[in-house]
């Protein structure tokens, strides 16, 4: 599920001239080769084109990985139908698309795929006020994540975790949750980490932190993260114990 350097209105375009094609007469390595284009167009056109124009690459992904049996491109286009619904407020057919994603990223031990799809249902659960479920479902992929060096998906599960406990009453601790995710997307050269800072400085405004008080949260933060990545913060957080499983 990686970004790619090709301009977007070209993706696009070709996506386009794939979803007006007829298909009837086209063979498997044809097949396989509009999948791996309508993929890549897909995630280009994510949040810069309409949802409905870029949830339809996605479903004809589907239909054609399903036609020859790729399974990781089915889940990698069922995963991407589930985000899209997601920021629609679609809410039911986002659950469906990550729970069939997740049980094809599962059979073929794609561990960074089933991550992606517990934190994308877990944020439905947030999303819908369900905070046990969205714990339990963060806590799952930020166990993975972490297993398998995923730094920005891992960053991207801290930032979930740290509204999630603000969300809950705890902004504080959320708030050292949302600085660990901008202090690895820093450290990795995120795209996301200007946006995260931004979403931290925030934070840090509504708890009236000064400035000597915001640099103390983030070297303690580091600090932490070092010590035992971040698992004490984390309980700082959510000082309930450990969440059900997902």
């Amino acid at each position: 599920m990686a970004d790619h350097l090709v301009p977007k209105e070209l993706l696009r375009s070709q996506a386009q001239r794939i979803l007006a094609a007829a298909k009837e007469g086209w063979d498997e390595w044809e097949c396989r080769r509009a999948t791996a284009l309508l993929l890549e167009a897909g995630r280009a056109m994510r949040n810069a084109f309409p949802h409905s124009e870029t949830l339809a690459v996605f479903e004809e992904a589907h239909r054609l990985a399903s036609q020859t049996g790729v399974r990781a491109a089915q889940a990698e286009a069922l995963y991407y139908q589930g985000v899209i619904h997601t920021e629609a407020g679609a809410y039911d057919p986002a659950r469906q698309a990550l729970a069939d994603a997740r049980a094809i990223f599962d059979e073929i031990g794609d561990r960074a795929g089933e991550a992606a799809t517990l934190h994308g249902l877990a944020t439905i659960d947030a999303q819908q006020d369900d905070y046990d479920a969205a714990r339990a479902g963060f806590h799952r992929a930020l166990d993975i994540r972490q297993a398998i060096a995923d730094r920005a998906g891992e960053a991207a599960t801290w930032h979930q975790l740290g509204f999630l406990a603000a969300a809950q009453g705890r902004r504080a601790e959320g708030a050292r949750l949302v600085a660990l995710c901008f202090l690895i997307d820093q450290s990795i050269g995120h795209g996301d980490a200007e946006k995260t800072f931004a979403a931290l400085v925030g934070l840090a405004s509504e708890l009236q932190y000064t400035q000597e008080q915001f640099a103390a949260m983030l070297r303690e933060v580091a600090e932490a993260y070092a010590r035992e990545r971040g698992q004490g913060l984390l309980r700082a957080a959510f000082p309930d114990g450990e969440p059900p499983p997902a």
